[in-house]
Order: structure tokens, then C-alpha cells, then sequence
């Protein structure tokens, strides 16, 4: 988890050194892939612990791999932003997708603690 932060980190920095011209592909590798391996790790985490496979976290960091490949033609900017918007999908399909599981366990916690 923390090398993919660390990757993710080293992309950002190479990519707004220059937001206008492509990637390159240690910096498009270290951006998209930096962010593939954060997920993966959450998903060997959740995989390890609960024995559960995250497919959704799963399916976008196989998604982000494929897409070095766009990274280094489109402007680096636009890769920042394709990253943006697939980490926010994520997010969104996340919380619909288990928001109301959530909330049965905050109720359940909450009811726990009054008792």
C-alpha cells in the first residue's frame, strides 16, 4: 500500500512539471500504476482478513494497468484527470453499492452502545 502512495507520489510530481505534454512511461507507470497497486493492496488486505475478493477494486486496478498505455499519448493533465474521475466512480459505486450495509452496522454499533 505505502509503495503504491510512494508511486502515485513520484507520478504527481513528474506530471505537473509538465501538464501539457504526454507522459512518459516511468511517470505514466508510476501514476497509473502506483494507483493500481494501492487498490490491489486493499483487496489482498480485505482478501487476507475476511477472505472476501473486492471485485470492483480488482476490476479498476486492471483497468488503470491498461491505461499507461493512453497515458503516455494524451497530455499529462488529462491523465491526472482520468485517474480523478475513475478513483471518484470508485467511490461513488463503493458507497451506493454498500451503504446500506453500512448503515445496519452503524446501527448495530450504535444500539451496542447504549446497552
Amino acid at each position: 500500500m505505502v509503495a503504491g502512495i510512494v508511486l502515485v507520489a513520484l507520478g504527481m510530481k513528474k506530471t505537473l512539471g509538465d501538464v501539457e505534454d504526454p507522459l512518459k512511461l516511468v511517470p505514466a507507470a508510476a501514476l497509473f500504476g502506483g494507483t493500481s497497486l494501492y487498490l490491489l493492496a486493499h483487496v489482498a488486505f480485505r482478501l487476507r482478513n475476511i477472505r472476501t475478493l473486492n471485485a470492483p477494486r480488482l476490476a479498476f486496478a486492471i483497468l488503470l494497468l491498461g491505461l499507461i498505455a493512453v497515458a503516455v499519448e494524451v497530455p499529462a493533465l488529462a491523465s491526472i484527470a482520468i485517474v480523478a474521475a475513475l478513483l471518484t466512480a470508485l467511490i461513488v459505486f463503493e458507497t451506493i453499492s454498500y451503504g446500506e450495509r453500512r448503515q445496519v452496522l452503524r446501527d448495530r454499533l450504535r444500539h451496542d452502545a447504549e446497552h
